[in-house]
């Protein structure tokens, strides 16, 4: 199967953002007046073209970014419950709660929910517009479940694609609230592509138990005198064995009565931090939805580079010809 978590050119973009921008700031300005080009309106030129050039490979590089989701959707088989391997898996099947749950502003019976209330506000210039004021989503795991048996989805970190199911704005007169929630209903059909893994590591989850308990014995003066055998107040290391077996013998039973083996083995995000997509739309409408998304974003990024380029080195003289764009021109007829 393909590597589609290689080194992401995204993330470097991200996390540099700042530092590149000001860099090739920098170095436009520094071209620009060994050109004798400084003036007010070269100036307001290069800054604008500089920073859209990278808006534009930022937009670009995105479209690649979606059209590998796009990739991977189709390249991983689906798989039932049974047959789901450890690892990247996709799984098609019906949501299952596992606790109770409803959606905060219908109040309807969920596996899943998000929801975002917003306020109208106005601004400094009259004009309105719609501020967040609460927002939020479930965290609670649920099962999904096909024919085959059912597996633990822990939504944290998820990409969740849901159509809006409520959408309501409260009153006419100023300033209104606009309500949205999305959930996923129990026995709906949900798609889920993610890391299928052990929930807890046993062993260490064993661990942490017994240290726990034992703990618990030095802290409680009467946990400590069931095992203090000749009554001095401390435990001898014959005692201390004695205690620590108990509490094994106690936690082998407890966990053998434990959760079920649906509850040890998770979908989730995993620890590579690898693709996560959680919806209620089939695959072949999340294969459409990235691919006109991915080819969107790459032609309009390569678009804003090209143009962006030619009013760029066209001001700077690199370029014969008259495409320069007139940002300050443009300003003046904007009415802010």
């Amino acid at each position: 199967m393909k590597d589609y978590f290689e080194f992401d050119i995204l993330k470097l973009l991200r996390k540099f953002w700042v530092v590149i921008t000001v860099i090739m700031i920098f170095a436009v300005v520094m071209f620009s007046k060994s050109r004798s080009l400084a003036g007010p309106g070269s100036r307001l030129g290069y800054a604008h073209e500089v920073l859209l050039i990278l808006v534009g490979v930022y937009i670009f590089l995105r479209g690649f970014y979606l059209n590998r989701k796009k990739m991977l959707i189709e390249d991983i088989p689906t798989s039932t419950i049974r047959s789901a391997a450890m690892g990247i898996c996709e799984v098609i099947g019906s949501g299952r709660q596992k606790f109770p749950l409803k959606s905060p502003l219908t109040f309807t019976e969920c596996v899943y929910y998000r929801f975002l209330v917003e306020e109208e506000r106005r601004g400094s210039k009259g004009r309105t517009y719609w501020a967040t004021v609460s927002s939020g989503s479930s965290i609670l795991p649920f099962y999904i479940e096909d024919e085959t048996g059912k597996l633990l989805v822990d939504p944290a970190g998820a990409e969740v694609i849901l159509p809006a199911d409520y959408r309501n704005t409260d009153g006419f007169a100023f300033p209104r609230k606009r309500y949205t929630e999305w959930y996923i209903c129990p026995s709906e059909t949900i798609y889920v592509l993610g890391t299928l893994g052990k929930a807890t590591d046993p062993a260490e989850a064993h661990k942490a138990k017994l240290a726990e308990r034992l703990k618990e014995i030095k802290e409680h003066k009467g946990m400590l005198e069931i095992f203090d055998a000749d009554k001095n107040g401390q435990l001898d290391a014959k005692e201390w064995d004695a205690a620590v077996a108990k509490v094994e013998e106690i936690l082998n039973e407890e966990e053998l009565g434990g959760p079920h083996i649906e509850d040890d083995i998770v979908i989730s995000r995993g620890e590579t931090g690898a693709e996560y997509i959680i919806s209620d739309r089939s695959e072949k409408e999340l294969i459409g939805r990235f691919a006109l998304a991915a080819y969107g974003s790459i032609l309009l990024g390569f678009t804003i580079v090209i143009v962006m380029l030619v009013s760029l080195l066209t001001r700077a003289e690199c370029l014969p010809g008259k495409f320069i764009i007139p940002w300050e021109a443009l300003y003046r007829n904007i009415n802010f």
